[in-house]
């Protein structure tokens, strides 16, 4: 059977590695294969060649997959730098910053309506006196 290697480092949303996360690969001809990351959040498979889907996952964090394709006896390392496993229910800092822009522009849309509504009453005022 002509094989291929699949390496990865999987990381969290953080950049550190994970250790104990599950990496799954099942190829277009059927197989399966299974490892855990080491410490250092490494891992390395020996798959049937060809084109195989992958999902990783721990739990406590929300799953990762993608496909990707591994040659006879080449080597293949799943670029997993724009695919991190994030905590489960946490927040981003991109959701964050999204929040805090939303609350910022809010707060000031409202002070200038108000400011213009003060103004209004005010004009509104001189005008009832004449």
């Amino acid at each position: 059977m002509k094989t291929g290697t699949v390496t990865g480092v999987v990381l969290d949303s953080g950049g550190n590695p994970v250790e104990g996360a599950t990496v799954e690969i099942g190829t277009s001809g059927g197989s399966s294969y299974t490892a855990e990351t080491g410490e250092n959040g490494s891992f390395s498979l020996e798959v049937r060649h060809g084109s195989f889907d992958w999902r990783i996952s721990k739990d406590g964090y929300t799953s990762i997959s993608g496909s990707s394709y591994v040659g006879p006896k080449g080597v293949v390392e799943l670029d997993l730098s724009e695919s991190t496993l994030d905590r489960e229910g946490e927040r981003g800092p991109t959701t964050l910053v999204m929040v805090v822009a939303v609350v910022f522009l809010t707060s000031i849309i409202l002070i200038i309506l108000f400011m213009i509504f003060r103004k209004l009453k005010g004009e509104n005022s001189l005008l009832s006196e004449e």
